[in-house]
């Protein structure tokens, strides 16, 4: 049987879409009869590794108290053949042989591209420029290595060519058992919009937020709902209604007429992808990973990022002209039905 190792950076403990991207391909590799294992290192970084026997001692002591049953992953269901390691280091000595090994992040790409032969082939998969964690330099630098690299996006691709590399490119796919359309999209509240809010400054949310402020002074009945992995903090106004891990966020999208999502950034955008897939009419800025996929003005409108008097112009244009509205959630729903993932795993397959 072939044994494939997934590297994560971490253990993510509340829902993030890129580890849901790796979760998903490892449950299809799981179903293939592959034998699958995935690693999550309590330290990623080097650098950042405590040396001596005493921290050493501290990780085993937390394993025996068993540290996968408190921090096991609660959002997402991991198909029950994945073996799943919980190492201190990404050390090759803590990574099992195998046929294939998948690094997902640029520092796991650092260690990866220094496991020796007996880890089997080496792949890539790149879902953004992660400058968040790390210098643009040393981004680049694991560009380079000799992995095999899968990028999500088209200009992701272009940045890996710039710098002389090739890569291939395999689009990510949707949950089409977990989010559809329920609720008619004419019969809905066309003042009802969803938003997604994070912490992270490059996701755009204080701009969302105040653009919404914007639009709720001049349409004073209007509902927002935003939804989180985090609390409510005193940054959300009182008038919005905020759902913190909402269970069910197909019913919540399904309630929406719009969705906006005013990233300064974006690898892919996954939560925007959801809300297509539930009939949202949704606004994007015009940024990397939102320009991948769809037709402004047809399959969404586009704003420019961290502005938000054009996103308020756009929230104003699609709550007061309902045809566009419709015609942007109907095209939008159509384009994503391609995505799916047995269309991205089959390509991913060819790669082993």
């Amino acid at each position: 049987m072939t044994k494939i190792n997934i590297i994560l950076p971490a253990l993510p403990k509340k829902p993030v879409g890129g580890f849901k991207v790796l979760f998903e391909y490892a449950n299809k590799m799981a179903e293939d009869n592959y034998d699958v294992q995935i690693y999550y290192p309590k330290r990623l970084k080097p650098e950042k590794i405590k040396k001596g026997i005493f921290y050493k001692y501290i990780f085993i002591l937390s394993k025996y108290l068993n540290y996968k049953k408190r921090y096991a992953i609660k959002w997402f269901e991991l198909n029950t053949k994945i073996k799943e390691n919980f190492i201190y280091t990404l050390h090759e000595k803590n990574i099992r042989d195998s046929d294939v090994t998948i690094a997902t992040s640029w520092e796991t790409a650092e260690w990866i591209g220094n496991y020796s032969q007996n880890k089997g082939k080496k792949l890539y998969l790149i879902q953004d420029f992660e400058t968040w964690s790390g210098s643009r330099e040393r981004i680049v630098q694991t560009w380079k290595l000799p992995l095999q690299k899968i990028v999500i996006a088209e200009w992701l691709k272009e940045m890996v060519h710039e710098i002389g590399e090739e890569c291939t490119i395999i689009r990510n796919g949707l949950d089409f058992t977990t989010f559809a359309i329920d609720d008619n999209i004419e019969r809905r509240n066309p003042l009802r919009l969803t938003m997604l809010y994070h912490k992270l400054e490059w996701k755009g949310s204080s701009v969302g937020i105040e653009a919404l402020e914007k639009v709720k002074k001049i349409i004073t009945n209007l509902e927002v709902d935003l939804f989180s992995t985090s609390k409510r903090n005193s940054f959300v106004p009182e008038w919005m209604n905020f759902h913190e891990k909402p269970k069910n966020l197909k019913k919540l999208y399904n309630q929406s007429s719009i969705f906006i999502s005013p990233s300064l950034s974006e690898g892919w955008g996954l939560p925007r992808a959801e809300a297509m897939q539930c009939g949202c009419a949704t606004i994007i800025t015009d940024v990397n990973g939102h320009r991948d996929y769809g037709t402004k003005n047809e399959h969404f409108l586009m704003v420019k990022p961290n502005d938000s008097d054009d996103l308020a112009k756009a929230i104003i244009e699609l709550i007061n002209n309902n045809e566009l509205r419709y015609k942007i959630a109907k095209s939008g729903n159509e384009l994503v039905k391609n995505f799916t993932w047995e269309n991205s795993y089959q390509q991913m397959k060819i790669l082993f």
